[in-house]
């Protein structure tokens, strides 16, 4: 840049280079990203969760393209011009000089370097502390009790038209022979229904109260379970019975709590035999057992209160078919159909699908909010490494008539690796601080997407710290090895 601007180059006529190189690369990238964006939505399509309205209908437009692309090159003209102007701001006589001073930096611009690495570090900590907690979460979610085995089990939606099932006893009656028969069939060796499938998000109750203590308590969430529905779901009996055939209309009403439930109203005193009632019919029924909870509204909802009521006694317009079963999905499915045909033609099966998607289903979010917080953590953290590496090698290259100078006098190639790999190490832990410093503050909003760890995780933000330094060291080894490589002859020859 000296000996052109000696030569009579103007500076605009510099900074119109500078520019002009900033444009270029900002084209190519936005070409490069393009190409990725179907990428990256497909993706995002393919593994992103149901409860995101029209995400499958997600496309690149003219308006994100113009939207993206003014970003870049804004971000072209700001991070062009500005460099040009400094680069293009020197003394013409000193530089022609002395050569070196030609690719000496100013204080304040390699403070502005430093600063840019040091917050490209704090950045990249931050994301990988949070991505981290999003992981662990995620995978304790997995390992958590959904109070039920869904190996093996399937289940399948059938609901009765009131236009051709308008009174409760038809529904009853097609639904109780319906099981019986599949119960029948080779390879099925429990079956049974229920108004609401556990882990779907689908959920209705009413207010509960004992028969002893008539006012109002809390909502209770209602189920209507038919047939063997906990032994097919494998929920396991904690005392009492289960519902029977003989628990139907001309029975005295029934019914069938959760472990919640006992702990939240009876404490240390044995439920059964105690009348509870719903607001929903207002019906006093006796508590004949108690199950194990079962996690209705995902993985992370625990403690939830449940009353269960005979479908033979309560008939429900909608159910949902649950198997037990050793045979493969398709024979599975294909029994079913067949099973439902055989009693109503006019009759549809819906939505059959293994309980072990419906569970996976209900992580959908936590697995698409730690993926995505873990690809922008992966993408910051090369950042980082490309800017302490840009960083340092700047450190070094202006440095090594001085390292060469240093080992003439004396100094060993390992001092001076020393104080490059220093100097890189001071600019890693301003930023790592900085980082675990804003992870710390965001700990509020992240404990919100959290299961099973809290948001200030000691390990979680050790480890994420030190893999951050770890990798951040090594993109300044590269430089610094580099340093040990000057010629102490050469340096001093031009001192």
């Amino acid at each position: 840049m000296g000996v052109r601007l000696a030569l009579g180059a103007s500076r605009a006529r510099l900074v119109r280079q500078f520019l002009t190189e900033s444009l270029l690369l900002a084209a190519a990238g936005c070409a490069v990203g393009w190409w990725m964006v179907g990428i990256a939505i497909d993706t995002v399509v393919a593994y992103g969760p149901a409860n995101i309205p029209r995400l499958n209908e997600a496309r690149p437009d003219g308006t994100v393209l113009v939207f993206a692309v003014a970003v870049s090159l804004a971000a072209a003209v700001i991070f062009g011009v500005a460099p040009a102007l400094g680069a293009t701001r020197v003394r013409v006589g000193d530089v022609l000089k002395d050569s070196r001073a030609g690719g000496l930096t100013s204080r304040a611009t390699r403070r502005l370097h430093r600063l840019l690495a040091i917050s490209e570090t704090a950045v990249t900590v931050a994301l990988l502390i949070a991505a981290g907690l999003l992981v662990q979460s995620f995978a304790r979610m997995q390992r958590v009790n959904v109070g039920f085995e869904p190996a093996g089990v399937y289940a399948a939606h059938v609901s009765l038209p009131r236009a051709k099932y308008s009174q409760p006893y038809q529904r009853e009656a097609l639904l109780t022979q319906l099981l019986d028969n599949v119960r029948r069939q080779q390879g099925l060796s429990a079956a049974g229904a229920i108004s609401y499938l556990p882990m779907s998000g689908s959920n209705y109750g009413f207010f509960f109260y004992l028969e002893e203590l008539p006012d109002r308590d809390a909502v209770i969430s209602v189920r209507h379970v038919g047939g063997d529905y906990f032994r097919a779901m494998r929920i396991p009996l904690r005392r009492g019975r289960l519902f029977t055939g003989r628990d139907d209309s001309r029975a005295a009403p029934v019914a069938i709590i959760n472990e919640s439930t006992a702990r939240h109203y009876f404490a240390t005193a044995d439920p059964i035999g105690r009348r509870v009632a719903s607001t929903g019919d207002h019906v006093l029924r006796e508590i004949i057992g108690v199950v194990a909870d079962v996690r209705f509204d995902g993985p992370a909802r625990s403690d939830q209160d449940e009353l269960y009521l005979p479908y033979r006694q309560v008939p429900w317009p909608a159910m949902i078919i649950v198997v037990n079963s050793t045979l493969t999905a398709d024979q599975v499915i294909a029994a079913l159909r067949r099973q439902v045909a055989a009693l109503d033609p006019d009759q549809a099966v819906a939505e059959i699908r293994p309980m072990a998607s419906v569970v996976a289903a209900s992580m959908t979010q936590q697995r698409f909010t730690s993926g995505l917080l873990g690809v922008f953590a992966l993408l910051a953290t090369t950042l980082a490494v490309i800017g302490l590496y840009g960083v340092t090698t700047l450190f070094v290259t202006e440095r090594r008539h001085e390292f060469g100078i240093r080992m003439a006098l004396g100094a060993r190639p390992a001092d001076v690796m020393t104080f490059v790999m220093t100097e890189g190490a001071r600019m890693i832990g301003s930023g790592a601080i900085a980082g675990v410093a804003g992870a710390f503050a965001a700990r509020r909003v992240l404990s919100g997407l959290l299961f099973g760890v809290t948001a200030s995780d000691a390990t979680t933000y050790a480890a994420g710290t030190a893999l951050v330094c770890l990798v951040a060291l090594a993109a300044c080894f590269v430089p610094a090895r580099r340093a040990i490589t000057a010629d102490p002859i050469l340096a001093l020859r031009q001192s």
